[in-house]
This record gives structure tokens, C-alpha cells and sequence, in this order.
């Protein structure tokens, strides 16, 4: 078993091994979200990736169980079961104010009402947080009652929406990337309507401190103890922050979490990229170079997920790093902080600290654990945290994770691999994967839930369709989920 380092929270450094036995836990057999018909990528060349699941607040009680928005501008839902996903997949439907969507898909829900998002382009090419949302009787039939439409204001260059609502109120919360900074945009008083509408009205987005990048992403979640958005970035200097807000935009408190953080890329790779299974064709038209691609990109985008444990709240914060291993080259491991922000009677987000800091492995070997993610159970203390592993190579990924029942406070206990192995490929798409993957972020039934893109083998022989490795054939891209029963 490869063993799970912990940190200590003043240096960052490794300190000793932590030994866990393996829990009494079920993983059910991975089932694909993003649609088997119409088309059937085993058959038909797909590009799909970068799914956000998410689960209604309902204790499972409404007709949709899970629906996850995912790129290319596509949406799907399961009924009766979390794994009783619709074979074809859907649109989401765009306004007229609008005329394209262009990915980085985001979800949220509060109640019966489902939100989507992804970036949206008007016919003057500005672009938008775009949220469409339908209700849990309609979702059913496959119906969005509010299309795609500006959330936030229409600029030119809007990346990587990512949304949350406040379970406990009425707050609708979405973080992006404009231009080179990261800015959050608030609907306080978020009645069912249009988001950005007149039922759903956003105040002006408020610019986070010290976040000129040139690249990345953030992530948003509302602190249950007292309604505050808890956005998680990296800086300028390569620091991870977390950044608390009000619902009218008011500072709470900046923090930074983790310093010295590097996303250089492995080995003759270029920054922000890891190795790929060599010598496989690149997919797509217009993707350069054509043919033995050995890098793909991988986006610094730093996720939290605030959640209650033992009627505290803490933010569990992930993000990816290189660290220089044992060969002297860089390789990416995963590190998870678990920040204490006390109870609703006694809150610390003024005087935020780390409860617990780990990384996946010893930054010594020499393989890759990337684009980590969160599930953390909101009616118990079970927390799962899940990441791509290439630990056999490139062309043997898997996507494995860690889990615990007890808030991973002290134990946490690697699940091996959740997938089967396959090749990481380059596609024109995402230049790889895919930018992110994302769990179920808080789910209510007692469960864990990880979401992947992966390849598959399909038959479609098309030129310039999807990638090529000799012996092997070609590949299509497909979402996976998986669900993680612990006791």
C-alpha cells in the first residue's frame, strides 16, 4: 500500500508515516454520466470532461437524484438511483441575449431548484457567468424552465464559473476568472427566477486580494455556521488563499493557507503540465502537434468544500503541487488542509487555523497524484478526497482516492484504484482530460460521490476524430462517477 503522508500545518514538510488499517468500505462499480447513446462513444469519437455533480438537498426524497452539467456545453441527470443515468445526453437551452456557452461547467441546487452554469458569449464575443435553472419536475423530464443567461456582467474575457447556494438562506454565491483576477459575484436575496433576474438579483462582483494570475481558478462554499463565502484561490505569489466574504461582498477575513506552492510541469513538460501515454496521436482538428504528444495541461484550481463536523465547521481545502522527487524532476502531489472556522455560536473566521494538513504521497516518488477533489458528507463525518494517479505510467492512469468516517482529522485510508487503467491522451478540447474533475460536494444521503473523465476504446475510425496509440486503437473521453459506501 502506498502510504498517505501527513503535514505539519507551520513548515509544509513531511513528518512521519501515518499507518491506517483499511476501512470497511463499498465502491460501487463506476458507471458513465456523460450519456451512452446518441452517441455511443464506444463507437462514436467523444470529447467529454469536466463534470460537476451535484446532489439536492432533499435527502435524495425528489425525482432527480444527481444531475451534472459537463463540457461541451452538455447536461445529464440520473432518476430512481444514482446510477440510473439517461442514455443521451442534453443542451443546455441558451437565452437571446446569448449566442454560444463555452464550457467550464458548474452546479448547485437548494431545495427542489437545480442551477447550471458555464461560460456565456453574446454577438459581441463578451463574455458571462451564464446559470440556467429548472425545477425538480421539470430536470425529470428533461426541461430547463430558465435558460442560460449573464449572471454576471458580460466582459471579455470570464473563466471558470464555479457556484454554490447557501443551504441554510437564500444566498446564491459564483466565483470566476476575469482576465487575470478572481472576482465573486453574490445574488444575496436569490428567490427561484432567472439568476441575475429580477427574482435573482447580483450585486456588483468584488475583486480578491493579491489574485493577478495568469492562469487558474477558484472555487466557492458557503460556511453553514454563518452564510459567509469561503473562496478558495492561489495568489500571485503561488500562495493558497482562502478569502471570507458577507453576502453583501464585505471582507471577513484573507487568509493564506499554503506558501511555496509551484505548478512547473514534469519532466521536458512546460508549466502546468503533466506527461502523457507517449507516442499517441493528439486529437482533434487544429491541435498541435499532431502526433507524439508526451504533455497535457493541468489548471491550478484549488477547491473547498466547508462542512460540518460535530457542529463545527471546517474548510476542506484541496489543491495540487510539483515537488522536485528522487529522479530531480518534478512531479505533482496532492495536499488537502482541513481549516478550522469554529461553530455558529463561537465562529473563527477571523482567526482561521489549520486543523490538519496532508499530502498523498512522499514528494520522493516519482509519479504524478493530480486534480484532486472533494465529497464530504454532510450528514456525518465521513470525508472522501479523490485525484488522478499515474503511478503505473501515463498509459495505465487511474483515478483512486482516501477516505475516512471520522472528518480525516487524524486517519484517512487509500481506496487503491477506483477505476480501471487507461491512457492519459491529449484532445483539443482541454489539451488532456480535462481542466478539473469534481466530486458530489456535499452530499446529504450518507455517501460519497467522485466524478472523472477517462478514456475508453471506441471503434470510430475517423481521421482527425479522436487520438490514435498504436496496438491500442482510438479513444474517446467519457465521465465516470463512482459511489463510496462507508460504515
Amino acid at each position: 500500500m502506498r502510504t498517505l503522508f501527513t503535514l505539519a500545518a507551520a513548515t509544509l514538510a513531511p513528518l512521519t508515516l501515518t499507518s491506517r488499517s483499511a476501512e470497511a468500505r463499498t465502491i460501487d462499480s463506476p458507471v458513465t454520466i456523460s450519456g451512452t447513446t446518441g452517441p455511443d462513444p464506444s463507437s462514436s469519437c467523444v470529447y467529454e470532461s469536466e463534470a460537476t455533480p451535484e446532489a439536492p438537498f432533499s435527502l435524495f426524497s425528489l425525482s432527480v437524484k444527481l444531475f451534472a452539467p459537463f463540457s461541451p456545453q452538455s447536461v445529464n441527470y440520473s432518476t430512481s438511483s444514482w446510477n440510473n443515468w439517461q442514455g443521451t445526453k442534453q443542451s443546455l437551452p441558451l437565452s437571446t441575449s446569448l449566442s454560444a456557452s463555452a464550457g467550464d461547467p458548474s452546479a448547485t441546487s437548494h431545495g427542489g431548484y437545480y442551477y447550471a452554469s458555464t461560460i456565456g458569449i453574446d454577438s459581441s464575443n463578451h463574455r458571462c457567468i451564464a446559470i440556467a435553472a429548472t425545477t425538480d419536475t421539470l430536470l425529470a423530464t428533461g426541461s430547463w424552465q430558465y435558460p442560460l443567461a449573464c449572471f454576471s456582467p458580460a466582459d471579455t474575457s470570464t473563466d471558470g464559473p464555479v457556484l454554490d447556494y447557501f443551504q441554510g438562506g437564500a444566498s446564491l454565491w459564483a466565483t470566476e476568472r476575469d482576465g487575470t483576477n478572481i472576482k465573486l459575484t453574490i445574488a444575496p436575496n436569490c428567490s427561484y427566477g432567472q439568476p441575475g433576474g429580477t427574482a435573482c438579483p447580483a450585486n456588483t462582483p468584488v475583486t480578491m486580494p493579491y489574485s493577478d494570475i495568469s492562469a487558474g481558478q477558484a472555487t466557492v462554499s458557503v460556511n453553514p455556521c454563518t452564510g459567509h463565502g469561503v473562496v478558495a484561490y492561489w495568489d500571485s505569489s503561488n500562495r493558497l488563499r482562502l478569502n471570507i466574504r458577507t453576502s453583501s461582498g464585505t471582507q471577513v477575513k484573507d487568509w493564506i493557507v499554503a506558501s511555496n506552492l509551484s505548478h512547473l510541469g514534469n519532466y521536458n513538460c512546460g508549466n502546468g503540465q503533466v506527461r502523457l501515454c507517449a507516442g499517441c496521436e493528439c486529437a482533434g482538428d487544429g491541435c498541435s502537434p499532431p502526433t507524439g504528444v508526451a504533455c497535457g495541461r493541468t489548471l491550478i484550481k484549488p477547491q473547498v468544500v466547508v462542512g460540518v463536523e460535530s457542529n463545527a465547521c471546517y474548510a476542506y481545502v484541496t489543491t495540487d503541487t510539483s515537488l522536485v522527487a528522487s529522479d530531480g524532476h518534478r512531479y505533482y502531489k496532492s495536499l488537502l488542509y482541513i481549516v478550522d472556522l469554529g461553530t455558529s455560536a463561537a465562529p473563527k473566521e477571523t482567526t482561521p487555523s489549520i486543523k490538519k494538513a496532508w499530502q498523498s504521497t512522499s514528494s520522493s516518488y516519482t509519479w504524478n497524484q493530480w486534480q484532486p477533489t472533494l465529497s464530504i458528507s454532510y450528514s456525518n463525518p465521513y470525508v472522501g478526497w479523490f485525484a488522478y494517479s499515474d503511478v503505473h505510467g501515463a498509459c495505465n492512469t487511474v483515478f483512486e482516492g482516501w477516505t475516512d468516517t471520522a472528518s480525516a482529522f487524524t486517519n484517512l485510508s487509500a481506496t487503491g484504484a477506483i477505476s480501471n487503467q487507461f491512457p492519459d491522451l491529449r484532445y483539443s478540447d482541454t489539451a488532456g482530460l480535462g481542466d478539473y474533475v469534481m466530486g458530489v460536494r456535499r452530499p446529504a444521503d450518507g455517501k460519497l460521490y467522485a466524478s472523472w473523465s477517462q478514456t475508453i476504446p471506441t471503434s470510430d475510425s475517423q481521421n482527425g476524430g479522436c487520438p490514435f496509440c498504436v496496438a491500442q486503437g482510438r479513444y474517446s473521453k467519457v465521465v465516470r462517477m463512482t459511489r463510496v459506501s462507508l460504515p
